[in-house]
C-alpha cells in the first residue's frame, strides 16, 4: 500500500513537472512572440481548474519564478496575478468550504483599515494583499494533504530553470530587455554583475533561496531527503552564491552549521554523515561557482573586515536608511499609530530595506497588528501530533532574520513563503518514516 501510494505520488510530480515545463516553455518564447504568454497563461489556467490542490501549488510555485518576464512587454503587468485570480475561483467551487467568523471579520476589517487610513491611493495595494490573504485561506480551507517534499520541489525547480534560464539570457531572444541585474563596485571604475536570475535585485532572489534550503535542510536532517533533493540544494546553494548577498552568505553558514549541530546530537555516525553531506555541498559549489564570483564574495568580506568598516557600510547603507525611518516613524504620532497608507511614497526617496520598518511605515503598529492577525488567523493551527523542534521552525527564523533587511510586503513571495511555513511548521521532522506528509487542519 505504502509502495502504491509513493509510485502515485512519484507519477503526479512527473506529471506536474511536464505542464510546468510546457509553461516556461511557452513564457521564454513568448518574449519574442508575445501572444505566445497568453497561450502560456490559458494552459496554465486549464491546468488550474482541473487540478488537484498539490498540481495547483505546484504550478504557482513554480510559475511564480517566472513573474518577472511573465507579461506582454517590460514593465507591465504580470500575469501571475491573473492565475491568482483564477485558483481563487477554482478553490471556491469546493462545497466543503467553511469558514469561521473571525477569519472573515479579521480581512474585511484589514480591508477596511487599509481604505480608511490609505485613501483611494491605497486600492491597489490593499486589493493585492487582500486577494492573497484570501488565496490562503481557501488553501488551507480544502483540508487536503499538502506534502512539504512537494512545494518545496516546485519552488526550486522554478528558481533553478529561472535561473538558467537568466544565466543564458543572451541566447534566448527578447529576454536581456527584461533583466536588469545589480552590480558591484570592486575598484574605482571596475564592476562585478551580481547574478540574480531574471530578477533584478539579488536579495529579493537569494531570500527565495534561502526559504527553500531552510525547508530542504529539514528533511535532510530528519533523514527524508532523496539523491534528486541533494542536486536541488547543490545548484540552489551555486545560485545564491553567485548573487554576492552577505545576507544570503551569513545565512547560509548558519543552516549548514545548524545540519552539523543536529546531526552530531544523534550519534557519531550522525555527525560523520553530516560533516560528509556539508562537505560534499561546499565542494560541489566551490567546483561549479566561477572563482571570479568567489574572489569577490571575498573583496566584499575583506572590505567590510577593514578598520575603516562602519555599520552602514558593512549593511550596505541600510543602517542609514532604518534610523532615518525609525526617527521619521517615531516623530510623527499618527504615523507611528496608523502609518502612511499601503499607497504612500518610499520616505525621502529610499525604500526602507526591511519588511518590519516598512509594515509599521504603510500601516502604523494598529495596523502592523491587524496584518499580523490576518496572518495568523488565516494560517492552520498547530498539529498537536507533531513534535516540532528546530528545524520546523527554520523557514520562518529566515523570514524573520532576512526580513529585518529586506522590503516583502508588496512582494507576491512572501504569501507563498508563508504557505512553505505553515505546511514545514506542522510537518513531524522528528520521526524517520518516509510518509512524509501532513493535513492542513483548520478551525472553523
Amino acid at each position: 500500500m505504502v509502495k502504491d501510494k509513493h509510485f502515485n505520488e512519484k507519477n503526479l510530480n512527473i506529471s506536474i513537472v511536464i505542464k510546468c515545463s510546457a509553461i516556461a516553455v511557452l513564457i521564454l518564447f513568448g518574449l519574442n512572440i508575445p501572444y505566445l504568454n497568453i497561450a502560456a497563461l490559458l494552459l496554465a489556467c486549464w491546468f488550474i481548474f482541473r487540478g488537484s490542490i498539490t498540481e495547483i501549488l505546484g504550478i504557482l510555485l513554480f510559475t511564480l519564478a517566472f513573474s518577472p518576464i511573465f507579461k506582454l512587454q517590460s514593465g507591465g503587468n504580470t500575469f501571475f496575478n491573473f492565475l491568482i485570480l483564477v485558483t481563487i475561483l477554482k478553490l471556491l467551487f469546493n462545497r466543503n468550504l467553511k469558514f469561521s467568523y473571525k477569519e472573515l471579520i479579521v480581512i474585511i476589517v484589514f480591508t477596511c483599515y487599509a481604505l480608511i487610513f490609505g485613501g483611494m491611493d491605497a486600492m491597489v495595494g490593499a486589493v493585492d494583499l487582500v486577494m492573497y490573504f484570501v488565496l490562503l485561506l481557501l488553501i488551507f480551507k480544502q483540508n487536503k494533504i499538502i506534502q512539504l517534499r512537494s512545494i518545496l520541489l516546485f519552488f526550486s525547480l522554478g528558481i533553478i530553470l529561472a535561473s538558467v534560464a537568466g544565466l543564458f539570457s543572451d541566447y534566448i531572444p527578447g529576454l536581456s530587455s527584461f533583466i536588469n541585474q545589480a552590480r558591484l563596485k570592486l575598484e574605482p571604475g571596475e564592476y562585478f554583475i551580481r547574478f540574480s536570475g531574471i530578477q533584478s535585485n539579488p536579495n529579493h532572489f537569494t531570500m527565495d533561496i534561502s526559504i527553500a534550503l531552510a525547508g530542504w535542510f529539514g528533511l535532510v536532517v530528519s533523514g527524508r531527503a532523496k539523491p534528486f533533493d541533494y542536486i536541488l540544494i547543490i545548484m540552489l546553494s551555486i545560485f545564491g552564491i553567485m548573487s554576492l548577498s552577505k545576507s544570503f552568505l551569513v545565512i547560509y553558514l548558519v543552516l549548514l552549521l545548524i545540519v552539523l549541530i543536529i546531526f552530531g546530537k544523534q550519534s557519531i555516525r550522525g555527525l560523520i554523515k553530516g560533516v560528509f553531506i556539508v562537505g560534499i555541498v561546499i565542494s560541489a559549489v566551490y567546483i561549479f561557482v566561477d572563482k571570479e564570483y568567489i574572489n569577490a564574495f571575498l573583496g566584499r568580506i575583506l572590505v567590510d573586515n577593514s578598520s575603516s568598516a562602519s555599520l552602514s557600510s558593512v549593511t550596505t547603507g541600510r543602517y542609514d536608511i532604518w534610523m532615518s525611518y525609525i526617527g521619521y516613524i517615531f516623530s510623527d504620532i499618527k504615523v507611528l499609530l496608523f502609518g502612511e497608507g499601503l499607497g504612500a511614497e518610499v520616505y525621502a526617496s529610499n525604500a526602507s530595506h526591511s519588511y518590519i520598518l516598512e509594515t509599521i511605515y504603510y500601516l502604523g503598529f494598529i495596523g502592523a497588528s491587524i496584518y499580523i492577525i490576518c496572518i495568523i488567523n488565516i494560517l492552520p493551527k498547530r498539529n498537536l501530533s507533531v513534535k516540532r523542534s528546530l528545524v520546523n521552525y527554520l523557514p520562518l527564523i529566515i523570514l524573520i532574520v532576512r526580513g529585518m533587511a529586506i522590503n516583502l510586503i508588496f512582494r507576491e513571495n512572501i504569501f507563498f513563503y508563508f504557505i512553505i511555513i505553515a505546511v514545514t511548521l506542522n510537518t513531524n521532522l522528528n520521526i524517520k518514516d518516509r510518509l512524509n506528509f501532513v493535513k492542513i487542519k483548520n478551525s472553523s
